[in-house]
């Protein structure tokens, strides 16, 4: 078995948290959500408990990934994480904050398009670190089509 990479670990986990709490700093209006929210949409207890679960197999996905990575793959790593993480933060502003489902559904794309590349990418060299964003991409991909609901009216 190998050691633990406590550094890399702590670090890992750190960038996530920060793009948790990002979302955690916006002002929404409840009845804004309510008057928007598809009948598909599960209870608002669900996102307590999903998102928690994600962001906990996103960071042990980042600490895979980078655990035995090549030195020549690391900058592409950290543009994918960077700009998918980004994104994941950004939604709940743009959804959230400014009440603007359009914008959000772009940021959606982004998140979306970055995660197939991390699974993709990452599955030719760390398996583990690729399947743990699966449960990842099935969430982002039905939060787009809450999101899609709610752009078309």
């Amino acid at each position: 078995m190998k050691k633990i990479n406590w550094k890399l670990l702590g670090i890992s986990f750190l960038v996530v948290i920060v793009v948790s709490l990002a979302g955690s700093f916006v002002n929404y209006s409840d009845n804004w959500y309510k008057s928007v929210k598809p009948s598909i949409s599960p209870p608002n207890w669900v996102f307590g408990v999903v998102w928690p679960i994600l962001y906990f197999m996103i960071a042990l996905s980042i600490y895979y990934a980078f655990l035995n990575v090549k030195r020549k793959n690391k900058g592409k790593l950290i543009w994918l994480f960077g700009i998918n993480l980004f994104g994941n933060g950004l939604w709940t502003i743009l959804f959230f904050g400014m009440q603007n489902p359009v914008l959000a559904i772009i940021g959606l794309i982004v998140i979306w398009i970055t995660t197939v590349l991390l699974v993709i990418y990452l599955w030719k060299f760390n398996k583990k670190a690729s399947v743990l964003l699966w449960p990842y991409l099935v969430w982002v991909s039905f939060a787009f089509v809450l999101n899609a609901m709610i752009v078309g009216g």
